[in-house]
């Protein structure tokens, strides 16, 4: 794709730059914050298009976040610490409200993020939670309202 700094300069030529696809093995960009699928043509190809992943701030339910304004309307930042980051997150009794485009997510009881059910990113252990973003990791966690419901979530690996 064009290199969005290169245009920015009247002096400088048009150049490209390298961004991943959007390809099953990326989860459709999950392992990168704050991205997502976009359809853009190829640098000097303009007929040739691919899904890439490119930046989409604020985050979503799974992202790293520093405090709630780094994550979309609706969402907020729980478990960040002068330290260490967060994850963007939004309150849920049961199930979450998976969108389109985005990861798909679960109601979790965790008591170290939030007193009630927080909505948190799937992942799959057994891909090692390639869906979760870096510094982050796939763990078990109950269904709030529903505690015999277990699925893996990406959490802040504190």
């Amino acid at each position: 794709m064009a290199d969005p700094s290169a245009a920015a300069s009247t002096t400088a030529q048009a150049k490209g730059m390298c961004v991943p696809k959007s390809v099953p093995e990326n989860f459709e960009c999950r392992p990168y914050d704050h991205f997502q699928p976009v359809q853009l043509a190829r640098f000097n190809q303009p007929t040739v298009k691919a899904n890439v992943c490119m930046p989409a701030s604020p985050g979503w339910v799974g992202d790293h976040c520093t405090t709630s304004t780094d994550c979309k309307t609706g969402t907020t930042c729980l478990g960040a610490t002068a330290t260490r980051a967060g994850v963007c997150s939004m309150a849920c009794n049961q199930f979450c409200s998976d969108q389109p485009g985005y990861a798909d997510t679960f109601c979790a009881t965790v008591p170290s993020l939030a007193a009630g059910g927080s909505c948190l990113r799937q992942c799959t252990p057994s891909s090692n939670a390639s869906e979760c973003p870096t510094d982050m990791a796939c763990t078990p966690a109950p269904r709030f309202g529903s505690p015999t419901a277990v699925k893996s979530v990406c959490m802040p690996a504190h």
